[in-house]
């Protein structure tokens, strides 16, 4: 389980220097929380929205006292294994002990296929996924447990199966009414039917991409006639856009690269594929398309239209390695968003001499898609951060003590009204209880006895459940007043942490540290430009590491199994 103070990270750094390797302190379970739909399941299906989900999830955890440290939310099918990010970057979180178990809707929402059904499996029984809950399932870590959720994922498999056919039927149904299913397109925009009409000057301008190109001129030439013209233009229907997907669109890099996509897109020719269909939406609802099929064939240099959606086929971001140091938490300074961490390898006859671990951004029209910056930009960053003298010292930890009492006010105040919570909530119980034993006096119906006898055992049992719940939230206040560091503490971890850094060759410490005190890194080019501290830190760290937008320079070590 990952640290989760900063006391607890002095402690775990003095183990260290005794030759402790061990590191976990915690004694419950850390869950993280993973919600999925996939985005075939419409809303009035029997599957819980995201939000339901959550919901339901939510009162599961309050109910047995769970520690939610994460919760992973993904729009994505199930039903082909590796194509979901997020859970493959909670199992890696798992394996790597940032967390114990995972708390989920039902068993389909963690895998409808087999691959990854049977990984879960596997990591049970190593006992690296330490437990599993579910709102709408219950699973006991033991052989006849086990069994049963493997039968539940293969009665998954079997309904994503079957599911598959039943959506390529609507899809077909859809297709016969005349019902466009994609995304918006460039020159284009949806009407109320969610058909695609032309979009005024935005339409014209694509228009003219294809013709320039039919008369020879070169993507690059296209491009720059594109941006001279100003496109895209603000026309109103991009003003019906949300902010951001306006900004997005408003702000796109519009090159050689922009014109070859649009320019290989069949879409434009007024075809577009649903799964193994080839639809000509100029039947469907008379769209007006931009170039002929000859002349879209011509230009592509391919002899049907078939291939052109192979063409179209995008390449995939080869899924992250073993990288775990950092991740989801460095993000681009250009379009905001995370990188992906991601490790390189060079080899030199044959054998692999040197890996080095990346940060990439992937975000569409962002000006660094494509572009990484490797780990040493940030590992450099946090060393320098802790090299800074003036964090150990009495003014300093009076800054950190400042802010450390406003949040443990605000979690006292929390915690509180929990149990004030808990009280009533045990009070009402106690009265249902005591109410249930007195009709078991009074009735004379043995059936009816049996089941005021059934409703004061289970009733028995959620008293005991919530009084338990009770014990540990109380347990928590005390845990809270505890949690802030003695100035000693305090001087000791700061004068100790910048070496424990450089002579460690754990890479788990490094990113350990980095999350006890940091929530994420902004780089920009080469170079880091901004960070978020967390609480109660806030402006501590930082101070005297940026030099006009640059850190400090440092050599750097190499640490674990990667050259950063």
């Amino acid at each position: 389980m990952s640290l989760q103070t900063p006391k607890d990270l002095a402690e775990t750094l003095k183990r260290l220097s005794m030759g402790d390797t061990d590191g976990k302190t915690a004694e419950d379970y850390n869950y993280i929380l993973y919600l999925r739909k996939s985005t075939k399941e419409k809303e009035n299906k029997q599957v819980a929205s995201l939000g339901d989900q959550l919901t339901d999830c939510r009162e599961e955890a309050e109910r047995l006292g769970l520690t939610i440290g994460k919760i992973v939310k993904e729009a994505q099918s199930a039903k082909e294994p590796d194509i979901r990010p997020k859970f493959r970057w909670m199992l890696d979180q798992i394996k790597a002990g940032k967390y114990d178990g995972i708390l989920s809707w039902h068993p389909n929402r963690l895998s409808r296929n087999m691959k990854e059904a049977g990984e879960i499996i596997d990591l049970i029984d190593k006992g690296i996924i330490k437990d599993l809950k579910f709102k709408s399932f219950t699973f006991v870590n033991d052989p006849g447990g086990k069994m049963m959720l493997g039968l539940t994922f293969v009665m998954s498999k079997q309904y994503s199966d079957n599911l598959s056919k039943a959506v390529l039927r609507g899809v077909h149904n859809r297709m016969e009414e005349g019902k466009y299913l994609g995304k918006s397109k460039h020159g284009y925009y949806k009407d109320r039917n969610g058909n695609l009409q032309p979009d005024g000057e935005n339409f014209q301008l694509i228009s003219q991409m294809f013709e320039l190109r039919l008369a020879g001129k070169s993507q690059k030439d296209i491009g720059t006639y594109l941006q001279k013209q100003g496109y895209p233009i603000l026309t109103a229907n991009v003003k019906r856009m949300s902010k951001r997907q306006r900004d997005r669109w408003l702000n796109m890099k519009i090159d050689d690269k922009f014109v070859s996509r649009r320019l290989s897109d069949p879409f434009y020719a007024g075809v577009i594929m649903y799964g193994d269909e080839v639809c000509d939406l100029t039947e469907q609802y008379d769209l007006m398309p931009i170039v002929s099929v000859e002349d879209f064939l011509k230009l592509n240099k391919i002899s049907n239209i078939n291939k052109a959606f192979k063409a179209m086929d995008t390449i995939k971001p080869k899924e992250a390695m073993n990288a775990p140091l950092l991740r989801q938490m460095v993000l681009c300074g250009d379009c905001g968003e995370t990188r992906t961490s991601s490790v390189t390898t060079k080899k030199r006859d044959g054998e692999v001499y040197e890996r080095r671990l990346l940060y990439r951004c992937d975000t569409e029209h962002c000006v660094q898609r494509g572009k990484s910056v490797r780990a040493k930009t940030v590992v450099d960053w946090i060393k320098e951060s802790f090299k800074d003298t003036t964090l150990a010292t009495p003014e300093a930890y009076e800054d950190y003590s400042k802010q450390s009492d406003v949040r443990i006010k605000k979690r006292e105040r929390e915690i509180a009204k929990s149990i004030k919570s808990l009280r009533q909530r045990e009070t009402n119980l106690k009265g249902r209880m005591q109410t249930t034993l007195d009709a078991i006096k009074d009735e004379d119906d043995p059936a009816i006895k049996r089941l005021f006898k059934e409703d004061a055992k289970k009733s028995r049992q959620a008293l005991k459940d919530l009084r338990a719940e009770v014990k540990k939230t109380e347990q928590l206040q005390l845990d809270v007043k505890e949690a802030k560091m003695s100035l000693s503490d305090f001087l000791e971890l700061f004068n100790n942490i910048a070496k424990t850094l450089d002579e460690t060759t754990r890479q788990e410490v490094l990113d350990d540290v980095a999350r006890a005190f940091y929530l994420n890194f902004t780089v920009t080019g080469k170079k880091v430009t901004k960070v978020t501290t967390k609480p109660p830190f806030g402006g501590l760290l930082g101070h005297g590491t940026f030099r006009d937008g640059e850190p400090n320079q440092s050599r750097v070590e190499h640490l674990g199994k990667y050259d950063y």
